[in-house]
């Protein structure tokens, strides 16, 4: 198996991870319109809303007004209007069709994505970049059952397809495919849940290019004009959530003042809340907390590494700021009527990335520095396992699951050793090799 999935063809590759979504998700297959959906906004509104449009537009042609919300709106307010093609594609087939399509293909790209994403960005090897690509993939299923945030599935497949590694040059028939999967994935998303992945996607460009500043600026001008065409795209949604803004009603967070949030308790309250929120319960999510823990002291010896940990401070003091009740410090505009606590949605895909990076980098250390960072990761494990951590697991691996359930908390425990231990043994093959 490890000889057919060797690394050279990345087709082969894209079927290793198609294969395991297929079989995670085999309900889908085998059940068919009987199998488990997430009723929760996606289901119960954005599904629904699909089939609305669709039978309007089969009906009426492009419509500018949606008489279902309250005492009605435009057809654009919210995420999408009419010509999303998901709605269009409601035209074609049901909506359980479309969604269990949907999960399956999200869970294959997300992994094929981060596997190319390691292995032609930060010069991974074949064996830890699949092992990220399958963290990753594994990792998402908390969240795949919610269809709507797209980007937090499909961004590293994105980011490949936009840019490509400096040593190769993209033929003129991959550039067409790029394009082409590129205005898919545009397409496909929700704009105001993507906030988070423009500040990701700079972030990105500078710790690669830190290594060949000569793709800066094309690079950056890749960023610009797919993000300008994204914002063009979904000019009509954000103009009319604009001009429907003071109509929208919604609980927002108590407002602070700058004066307070100096104080003591205020300042615990920060702490606390990026430690739990942002550090322990993403690198949870991504599978990484041990490995992560682990592997911080690398920071010190590896560029690489130092690179990715900085990073991922500024964007966890980013998610910090926005995400929190110190968005409120200047209310009064449109910002504060916005979900800015999406834009922590990506942490995820740092964690792993740092996590996966480290590794790559400790099979190239001395045994004591490895014995550092193994007991290091072993010994946030056994706290974490022995809820020594003054935290809760939120850790949801399949969407009929009940979250929060005793035995679920402790599949996501045995996860995290099984990756944990996953870590030690492909990082000490590495060495061996």
């Amino acid at each position: 198996m490890e000889k057919y999935f060797d690394g050279t063809s990345t087709k082969r590759t894209f079927v290793c991870f198609l294969v395991m979504a297929i079989i995670f998700h085999l309900d889908k297959l085998l059940l068919g319109p009987y199998a488990p959906i997430k009723i929760h906004d996606v289901f119960q509104s954005e599904f629904s809303h699909y089939l609305v449009l669709a039978d309007w537009l089969k009906e009426y042609g492009y419509v500018g007004w949606y008489p279902n919300v309250a005492g009605g709106a435009p057809s654009h307010v919210g995420q999408f209007g009419p010509g999303y093609i998901l709605v269009l594609l409601s035209f074609l087939f049901p909506p359980w069709i479309i969604y269990h399509v949907l999960v399956v293909l999200m869970m294959t790209i997300s992994g094929y994505g981060v596997y190319l994403l390691l292995r032609d960005f930060f010069s991974t090897s074949h064996r830890f970049s699949l092992f990220g690509g399958f963290l990753y993939a594994c990792g998402s299923q908390g969240l795949v059952a919610n269809t709507l945030f797209i980007y937090d599935f499909a961004f590293p497949l994105l980011f490949v397809l936009l840019h490509h590694p400096p040593q190769r040059e993209a033929s003129i028939s991959s550039l067409a495919y790029r394009v082409f999967v590129l205005i898919i994935l545009a397409w496909v998303s929700y704009p105001i849940l993507a906030t988070g992945y423009p500040l990701l996607h700079l972030g990105l460009i500078f710790v690669i290019a830190s290594s060949d500043w000569k793709i800066l600026k094309p690079w950056l001008i890749q960023f610009v004009m797919f993000w300008v065409g994204f914002a063009l795209l979904y000019t009509p949604v954000v103009y009319s959530l604009l001009e429907y803004l003071p109509f929208a009603h919604r609980t927002y967070s108590e407002k602070i003042t700058l004066a307070s949030m100096l104080s003591t308790e205020e300042l615990q309250w920060f702490l606390g809340y990026v430690w739990q929120n942002l550090i322990y319960s993403e690198s949870v999510r991504a599978l990484v907390f041990p490995i992560f823990v682990g592997s911080i002291p690398l920071m010190f010896v590896s560029t690489k590494v130092r690179r990715m940990g900085i990073f991922l401070f500024c964007f966890l003091l980013v998610s910090a700021i926005l995400g929190t009740k110190l968005s409120t410090l200047f209310p009064g505009n449109w910002v504060e009527k916005m979900d800015l606590i999406h834009v922590q949605r990506p942490l995820r895909l740092i964690f792993t990335i740092f996590s996966v990076v480290a590794l790559g980098i400790l099979g190239t250390q001395t045994r004591k520095m490895r014995l550092v960072v193994f007991s290091i990761g072993f010994f946030a494990l056994s706290l974490d396992i022995f809820h020594a951590l003054p935290l809760k697991l939120h850790f949801q691996m399949v969407s009929v699951f009940a979250t929060g359930s005793n035995w679920v908390v402790f599949l996501g425990k045995i996860l995290l050793v099984f990756v944990f231990f996953s870590f030690i043994f492909i990082s000490q093959k590495c060495k061996k090799t």
